[in-house]
């Protein structure tokens, strides 16, 4: 049931007159509740915002663009616990106690449909008779109503499990097929093991053995040793050793001679560089100053003191780099003469081809040990490793039969475990698919027996609702017509017939009381247990006073087994609390 109700409303574009505010907040008793006042004046918006604050959107008359600010606080109570929800245009937060439980326009409807158990549509039809709404039920297909019960009491879930069950058995069925088709069971083969398991188990050893000492026999025969002949020496010792002293004479030679051959060729000049130094500076001196004539004696003379030179400072130039160059050849020579003589002193009578020849010598013996030695090396490497390949063979595994015909009884014993290995996995294969096959058809049994089940209960549960349906809603329309009309039958598919009457022949007062009659015994027989609340919005709008007075009376009587009965009209009928709206 409800408990309480705050709002607080802007609209965008008020009546004329009007400021588009509305603000209010109300708190809801047991028994029935009358929101009662002139037209215009507000009574339907709080039903309104008691539907919005739990359906969300969906629930306004409007758009959600028709408001500047909409913001509704409901506490409410559902199989006997407490719940507050709060929500605005764009959020929504449900609470228990204090403690949030949703918070968000969307989670928080999910949160609403599963503790409610139904959606906004049964909650419309069964809790709600919306102003201009009480035909609802009446103008909806049969098949929309039949769906909607049938949704609401589990029928819905039944048959969405009977489907699914037939789509499982089905798949299930094609599986078994497939399996069936392809259960072939496997011959096993006629063969027989040639070599004991000893035998085969040793084989790949005696195997490997065999081709290892094949090898070791070919490599025996290339390990032949031949003891290496040890070189004499044949060549004078004393001159080898003179090459080293000679050769860096002989190079000391060739280098002054070659240095004294690109010396230019040029002539003692009979100065010395002294000489030449003092003659360029009497030049320079000279030809610094120009001649002076005496005006007394005409005598010429320079002013530097100096009589003319014999030579130019251009000359003096001249002969120094000549003498400079007279002077290199002369100290060239001189290293040329004294290397050739050093020379021809270290060897004091002996050959220079013979010195260069006993060097050949010298390096032919010593190359010739350097072989020798490798050669005696080798020997001793070759000799290890006959000694470590005679004690391999030796400890190789020897088969003395025909091993050609020893492998070939491996190989034929080999096949034929594989065959016998291969049969054993094909059969295990077999086994295992032959248990599955059994399996599937247990399973498609289960489902044949689960679908009658379900099916059987589906018809028990109808065989129930709906004699329970009609004498409910007759009940309740014999209460508001005062007995002049008592029958309501509604068949398994929903259509409804009204004192032998189609619900359409009706008149519109009678479609209402019908309608109603039937909303009251929904909510009564199917959702009072979850949420024990009806709204009523003006239901007596098509009906005349005495009808109205008696549906009123009925809704009144309603107290005893409906929690919460919320009326809203413009009259003051009979109830236990009043809202008036000024």
């Amino acid at each position: 049931m409800f408990q309480t109700l705050k709002f607080e409303v802007q609209f965008k574009n008020p009546r004329k007159g009007h400021s588009g505010n509305f603000k209010d907040s109300h708190t809801f008793k047991k028994g029935m509740t009358l929101i009662y006042g002139a037209n215009e004046k507000g009574k339907s918006l709080r039903a309104e915002y008691l539907r919005f604050a739990l359906w969300g959107r969906k629930a306004l008359r409007g758009k959600v663009s028709d408001y500047k600010k909409l913001v509704v606080d409901v506490e409410f109570q559902l199989k006997g616990v407490d719940y507050r929800i709060h929500r605005t245009k764009s959020d929504a937060t449900i609470y228990q106690g204090d403690t949030p439980m949703a918070t968000g326009t969307s989670p928080v409807n999910d949160k609403i449909e599963t503790l409610f158990g139904y959606d906004m549509e049964v909650f419309d039809l069964a809790n709600a008779v919306l102003q201009g709404e009480v035909e609802a039920l009446g103008k909806m297909q049969p098949a929309r109503r039949k769906a909607l019960v049938d949704n609401l009491i589990g029928l819905g879930v039944i048959d969405s499990t009977i489907k699914d069950l037939v789509e499982t058995r089905k798949a299930s069925k094609v599986a078994l097929a497939t399996l069936e088709s392809n259960l072939i069971e496997p011959e096993k083969p006629s063969v027989s093991l040639t070599l004991t398991e000893d035998e085969i188990v040793d084989f790949p050893k005696v195997k490997q053995d065999y081709i290892r000492g094949l090898a070791i026999d070919n490599e025996l025969l290339g390990l032949g040793v031949s003891q290496p002949e040890k070189p004499e020496p044949s060549y004078d010792w004393g001159l080898a050793e003179m090459f080293s002293e000679y050769h860096q004479r002989m190079l000391a030679h060739d280098v002054a001679v070659k240095y004294l051959n690109r010396m230019p060729d040029v002539d003692d000049t009979g100065m010395t560089l002294d000489e030449i130094r003092e003659a360029y500076t009497q030049a320079l001196s000279y030809e610094a100053c120009e001649n002076v004539e005496c005006p007394e004696c005409e005598h010429t003379f320079n002013p530097s003191g100096f009589e003319q030179p014999k030579l130019s400072s251009k000359q003096c130039v001249a002969l120094r780099e000549q003498q400079q160059q007279f002077n290199q050849w002369v100290e060239a020579n001189e290293a040329a003469v004294k290397a050739e003589v050093t020379l021809n002193d270290y060897l004091d009578g002996a050959s220079a081809e013979a010195i260069v020849a006993a060097k050949k010598g010298a390096d032919t013996y010593k190359q010739a040990l350097i072989v020798y030695d490798m050669a005696l090396k080798a020997n001793e490497v070759s000799e290890k490793r006959r000694q470590k390949l005679e004690q391999e063979q030796m400890n190789l595994i020897k088969y003395s039969g025909d091993f050609r015909e020893y492998e070939k009884k491996y190989n034929e014993t080999l096949t034929a475990a594989q065959l016998i290995r291969q049969y054993d996995t094909y059969k295990k294969a077999y086994d295992t698919q032959l248990e599955k096959v059994e399996t599937l058809r247990a399973e498609v049994e289960n489902y044949d027996t689960a679908i009658v089940g379900l099916r059987n209960l589906k018809t028990s549960i109808k065989s129930y609702l709906v004699p329970s349906l009609n004498k409910v809603a007759s009940a309740y329309l014999s209460q508001m017509t005062d007995g002049s009309r008592s029958s309501v039958v509604i068949s398994e598919n929903f259509d409804i017939v009204v004192d032998g009457q189609p619900m359409e022949a009706l008149s519109g007062s009678a479609k209402a009381v019908a309608n109603l009659a039937i909303r009251l015994a929904l909510g009564q027989t199917l959702t009072n247990s979850v949420f024990s609340v009806l709204m009523a919005d003006e239901i007596d709008a098509a009906m005349d006073k005495e009808r109205a007075d008696y549906t009123a009376k009925c809704l009144r009587k309603l107290t005893g087994k409906i929690k919460q009965i919320i009326i809203i009209s413009h009259k003051k009928l009979e109830a236990d609390n009043y809202v008036e709206l000024t």
